[in-house]
């Protein structure tokens, strides 16, 4: 059984049905029955895509692989019974079982989310907010200046002008250096580009209340905004604490270099996961590399063998794109910026859609 339809299960699933021994049957559960590919949803967001390019139908994956799908929300497990629990269907057996069910939102404690604000993840739930305040003027704050945040409030930036009206966007990073995993040459060709476009970055500017129009940071100072987009770092799964599994001290499923829990026939992985070997970024670019090597740990364990480790890359290629049809790309100490960057990030975001849609 498959929790939850993240990048690393859409990957898994092909890879499963052409595998799977006989008599077993692979069961497909999301609350959703869309997944978006975080790639392209910063151009979902500016506008260079539509809902069906970017987002993987999950009911027509699962029939082309044969596998049956649930549309039901996940609210805890009962390991002891091996049984995922529910919303609807309540109790639901499996043998074995992987869990990709994404993250929750995780703005600051005192920072609510009244009907004014939206948290970035789940990106569905962002995207039907978004459509109902496309045509306002706002002063907005995007909470997060991670690359989520960043590419988000670029695409926020190009949405409104493409509309024509002035965006009036600030970018708040509770930290002193915008994108510290980054080399220095590609933070400070973002920098650049955010400064041209006229987004405010304010750096050690950690945002803890929200009432009323008003965002208050830590140091007591009070912003004006009329919308707030929260793309802070995702918080577990709110039903992880009633798994049964061990969880690491924030709450997210503990998983060794196999991708295996505490229990040996649950694997997890994607931004559910903590990988107990090295902390990973919740990152997409992760979820997928993590795809192809669970489907062969989940098809080593139904044959009754040792799963083997995921060993993850080092380097890793990052594209942000920059609103319009730009991109900034930075691997190691290495850096390019142009249309051109963005023309390879679009190849290589629909190459991968392609697999499914």
């Amino acid at each position: 059984m498959l929790l939850g339809g993240g990048h690393a299960h859409a990957l898994a699933l092909p890879l499963l049905a052409r595998g799977l021994p006989a008599g077993r049957k692979i069961i497909l559960v999301s609350e959703s029955e869309s997944a978006p590919y975080s790639g392209m949803v910063p151009g979902h967001v500016a506008g260079h895509y539509s809902r069906a390019e970017c987002f993987i139908n999950l009911p027509r994956l699962a029939r082309k692989c044969g596998a049956e799908f649930i549309a039901d929300r996940v609210v805890g497990l009962d390991p002891n019974n091996a049984a995922a629990l529910l919303e609807k269907r309540g109790a639901l057996p499996f043998g074995i079982l992987s869990i990709n069910t994404g993250g929750a939102p995780n703005p600051p404690s005192r920072c609510f989310l009244p009907e004014s604000d939206c948290a970035v993840k789940p990106v569905a739930r962002f995207v039907e907010w978004l459509d109902k305040h496309q045509d306002e003027d706002a002063q907005v704050a995007v909470v997060g200046a991670g690359a989520g945040g960043v590419e988000v409030a670029m695409a926020l930036d190009y949405r409104a002008r493409k509309r024509g009206r002035t965006p009036r966007l600030t970018l708040l990073e509770r930290g002193d250096c915008l994108l510290p995993a980054l080399p220095e040459v590609a933070r400070t060709r973002i920098v650049r580009v955010l400064s041209s476009k006229g987004i405010t970055v304010r750096l050690n500017a950690e945002a803890v209340e929200r009432e009323s129009g008003i965002l208050r940071l830590k140091d007591g100072e009070e912003l004006t905004v009329d919308r707030a987009v929260f793309a802070t770092p995702v918080g577990p799964p709110s039903w992880a604490e009633n798994s049964g599994l061990s969880l690491n001290e924030n709450g997210f499923i503990a998983v060794d270099s196999c991708l295996q829990t505490s229990r040996p026939n649950v694997f997890a992985c994607g931004d559910a996961a903590h990988f107990l070997p090295r902390p990973l970024p919740k990152s997409g670019v992760f979820a997928v590399k993590q795809g192809p090597h669970l489907a062969r740990n989940l098809l080593a364990v139904a044959r009754g063998g040792m799963p083997m480790e995921w060993i993850p890359p080092d380097n890793t290629l990052a594209i942000l794109s920059a609103g319009e049809k730009r991109a900034v790309a930075a691997r190691g100490q290495w850096s390019a910026e142009g249309a051109w960057v963005w023309r390879w990030k679009n190849f290589l975001d629909k190459r991968f859609m392609n697999r499914f849609n």
